[in-house]
C-alpha cells in the first residue's frame, strides 16, 4: 500500500514536465566488490550523459526518483532489475523508457553493463556494454560515455573517445595504427623507367637510324660522283629495314618515357 501510494504522489509530481517522452534513469547496481560510492559516481555519469547523448527525451535522473520516494521500502523496489518490474515502475512516473544497468568489479577490471527498456512493451530496446581494463576509477568516465552512446548510436561520441570499444575489445581510435609513412618507392620505380624507355630511345636515334642514314648518305654520293658504292644493296636494304623497326620502337617508347616521367612525378 505504502509503495502503491509512494509512486502515484510520484507521478502527481512530474505532470508539469515537458511533454517530450519521459526516460528515466535507475542507480547503476554495484556488484562483484564494486563500492557503492562508485557506483554512484557512475550513475550520476550516466544520467549526464543520457541527457546529453538522448536527444528528445525528458530525463528523470536518479537523484530526483530517489528525491520523490523517501521509504525504504520503495527505494528497495525501485531498484529492481527484472524488466516487468522497471516497466511497471515507468508507467508509475510516466516514463516512456527505462535505463538501468550494473558494475561488477572483477579483479582489476570492471564491467560496466547498460540497458534500455521499453516501458509499454516491457521489452529491451539497447543495451551496452563496457569492459575498462584496470582499476582506474577515472577510466569509468570514458567508458560511460561508450556505454550510453550504444543505447543512442545515432549521436556522436566526442572526438577524443573515437569509435565504440565494447565488450569485444575494439580499439579506440586513438589506439587504431597510424597510417604507414607515404613511400617515394613507386615514384622512383617510375622514373627508372622513363630512364630506360629515353636510353632505348636514343639508342634507336644514335644506333641503327643513325648509322642506315650515314651508310645510304655515302653509298649516295659515291653513285652521284660516278663510282661504285661502299654498301652493297641488300646490305642497304637490311640497314633500312631495321632503321625503320627502330622508328616505330623509338617513338612508341618516347611516349611510354613521357607517361612514365609524369607518373613518377605525380606519385613521389
Amino acid at each position: 500500500m505504502a509503495h502503491s501510494l509512494a509512486l502515484a504522489w510520484l507521478q502527481l509530481s512530474l505532470l508539469a514536465a515537458p511533454s517530450a517522452p519521459r526516460l528515466a534513469v535507475m542507480a547503476i547496481k554495484p556488484e562483484g566488490g564494486t563500492s557503492s560510492t562508485v557506483a554512484e559516481a557512475v550513475t550520476q555519469a550516466v544520467v549526464s550523459e543520457v541527457r546529453r547523448q538522448g536527444k528528445g527525451y525528458s530525463v528523470i535522473g536518479w537523484g530526483e526518483i530517489k528525491a520523490l520516494v523517501a521509504m525504504e521500502h520503495d527505494k528497495q523496489q525501485l531498484g529492481c532489475d527484472q524488466v516487468s518490474c522497471l516497466a511497471e515502475i515507468g508507467g508509475a512516473i510516466g516514463a516512456a523508457s527505462i535505463i538501468t544497468g550494473t558494475l561488477t568489479r572483477i579483479g582489476n577490471l570492471y564491467l560496466l553493463a547498460l540497458r534500455r527498456v521499453d516501458v509499454r512493451h516491457a521489452q529491451i530496446l539497447k543495451e551496452g556494454t563496457e569492459r575498462i581494463g584496470s582499476a582506474n576509477e577515472a577510466d569509468l568516465l570514458d567508458a560511460v560515455t561508450r556505454a550510453v552512446h550504444q543505447l543512442f548510436p545515432d549521436g556522436a561520441l566526442p572526438a577524443r573517445l573515437g569509435v565504440e570499444a565494447g565488450l569485444g575489445g575494439e580499439a579506440s581510435a586513438a589506439e587504431q595504427p597510424s597510417p604507414a609513412p607515404h613511400s617515394h618507392l613507386l615514384g622512383i620505380s617510375l622514373i627508372a623507367a622513363t630512364a630506360v624507355a629515353g636510353g632505348l630511345s636514343l639508342y634507336g636515334v644514335l644506333g641503327p637510324i643513325d648509322s642506315y642514314q650515314s651508310e645510304f648518305s655515302q653509298s649516295s654520293k659515291a653513285l652521284s660522283a660516278g663510282g661504285t658504292a661502299p654498301f652493297k644493296s641488300t646490305q642497304l636494304q637490311s640497314d633500312y629495314q631495321t632503321a625503320q623497326t627502330w622508328q616505330v620502337v623509338s617513338s612508341v617508347l618516347v611516349a611510354v618515357a613521357v607517361g612514365t616521367l609524369v607518373g613518377g612525378i605525380f606519385t613521389w
